[in-house]
């Protein structure tokens, strides 16, 4: 358990004022907010680099730091891993240098420099200098050396910020890989929802320094509300569970419930990497592993009849849970499936011509192309 409480004072950089108990063991924790909201200073006065609030911090039962008791553990003494946006690496060792000089400063080594290696794929550049590296072969480098470090928690600023789809899918795999391998507490900070929905089980959401909203990434993401407040199109997460994969034509089959659900998206678009059932268990993607997968609102149409004969690949049987006003002309109707939700974006005409009420049994409709398998699922 991590225990929060923070008062700005006038000497502070960033209002922040905020209470929260955060648990560690329930999966990688979210936050998201505006810039300037606080999600930086946050980590930086967990990891002991800003006390200029007035508050107290306390990890699994110890206390860090408290302006009322003047206590102050030292940064080095909290044992909290923090990898900034920039890698912050030394540029004068190379990548087995920077991974043995945290090695060795570990208060307790729980990971071995040839574990560390073969979750962010760094084998074939231990013996490159850091100048030669690609960017997102520094970030690799920053998150692993922290990691090596073995501390009791990991702090991670955006670290996808600055990195191409293909590095960020990279380091997504190895976070997901690294989690399932040794449950290491983390938050992670980010802008981006849909690296959010495939990492964190848990989710606060910031706003000038304040806690808008805590709970479960899946409830909080699939909240029309919160949708609209973090500037995104309304979408929902759904977890599926897989059945089938093809790479010509890609195709993924999933199973939703009891219901059917096919996504036009290989598996290997979906982990970035080449898959093969053959090599499946590697990537965490055999028969009958669960994955989250994202389809927007605008793309369902929704039916009050079963439609078979079109070219929507998707129908599935749902029930009208809610109904809300966009805007004069549009409303987004909350349809339930599976205890699980969807979303779908139709016009009021839409809304009157088919009578739409809460309680009705009705079809969701969508394309295969519509729905996005963002990988496995690690909210258990």
């Amino acid at each position: 358990m991590l225990s929060v409480e923070l008062l700005t004072e006038p000497s502070s950089p960033t209002p922040l004022q905020l209470k929260a108990d955060i648990r560690l063991d329930q999966g990688i924790v979210g936050v998201m907010g505006p810039s300037g909201c606080g999600k930086t200073t946050l980590l930086r006065v967990l990891a002991g680099l800003e006390t200029r609030y007035q508050g107290q911090i306390s990890l699994s039962g110890q206390l860090l730091w408290s302006s009322e008791q003047k206590v102050n553990c030292k940064p080095e003494l909290r044992n909290i891993g923090l990898v900034f946006q920039d890698a912050r690496l030394f540029s004068h060792l190379t990548v087995a240098g920077n991974l043995a000089f945290a090695l060795k400063r570990a208060c307790k080594a729980l990971f071995t420099i040839d574990q560390v290696v073969q979750w962010f794929g760094l084998s074939e550049r231990l013996n490159s200098a850091v100048s030669t590296l690609s960017g997102g072969e520094r970030q690799r480098v920053a998150v692993a050396r922290a990691v090596i470090h073995s501390p009791t928690l990991l702090l991670l600023d955006e670290p996808f910020v600055a990195l191409d789809l293909p590095n960020r899918l990279i380091l997504l795999n190895s976070l997901k890989q690294l989690y399932v391998d040794t449950r290491l507490p983390m938050i992670f900070v980010s802008h981006d929802i849909n690296d959010i929905r495939q990492l964190c089980r848990q989710l606060i959401l910031l706003d000038k320094g304040q806690i808008n909203q805590q709970g479960e990434t899946f409830h909080l993401l699939n909240q029309l509300e919160t949708g609209l407040t973090l500037a995104q199109p309304v979408a929902a997460t759904v977890l599926c569970r897989l059945t089938e994969a093809f790479e010509d034509p890609p195709l993924t089959h999933l199973q939703l419930g009891n219901q059917q659900l096919v996504a036009a998206q290989s598996m290997a678009e979906s982990i970035g990497a080449d898959f093969s059932f053959e090599q499946s268990a590697e990537f965490g993607c055999e028969l009958g592993a669960e994955l989250n997968c994202l389809v927007n609102a605008t793309d369902i149409s929704i039916g009050l009849s079963p439609i078979i004969d079109c070219s929507m690949a998707n129908c599935l049987q749902v029930k009208v849970d809610n109904i809300s006003w966009l805007d004069q002309q549009n409303v987004v109707v909350k349809l339930g499936l599976s205890e699980q939700l969807l979303y779908a974006q139709i016009t009021g005409y839409s809304l009157q011509r088919l009578g739409l009420k809460v309680g009705m049994t009705v079809y969701a409709l969508f394309k295969a192309s519509a729905v996005k398998v963002l990988g496995v699922s690690l909210i258990k």
